[in-house]
């Protein structure tokens, strides 16, 4: 696996510990790194420019629907967040320039790519 953002492999601790960002790279500002939906405890993601449908799609036969999931984000940092948390998160780390397009804060995985 590589990192998301230098695409510099990952080493085997990184990547065992479901990191998708090097070491160097999350040390900077915390980032979204994708989209996710949290189901019955278990958190399904995918890295940008995924969609939340997209995770849905490779899950489904998880039994994922995401209309029974919480949609979130994840961050570099391993954190899942909801949309408004995540809207935040991408703002501080510049990686969208306004506000994103919905209600303040809410971010749509479209904002990122």
């Amino acid at each position: 696996m590589t990192c998301m953002e230098c695409d510099a492999d990952l080493d085997d601790v990184e990547e065992a510990a479901g990191y998708r960002l090097c070491m160097p790279c999350a040390e900077g500002p915390e980032r979204v790194t994708g989209p996710a939906l949290r189901y019955r405890g278990t958190i399904y993601s995918l890295p940008s420019p995924a969609s939340h449908r997209d995770v849905e799609r490779a899950e489904r036969a998880n039994g994922v629907s995401r209309f029974q999931c919480e949609e979130g984000f994840m961050t570099s940092s391993g954190r899942f967040v909801d949309r408004q948390e995540a809207g935040k998160v991408a703002f501080d780390a510049d990686q969208i320039s306004p506000r994103p397009r919905s209600a303040p804060w809410s971010l749509q995985s479209t904002d990122l790519r």
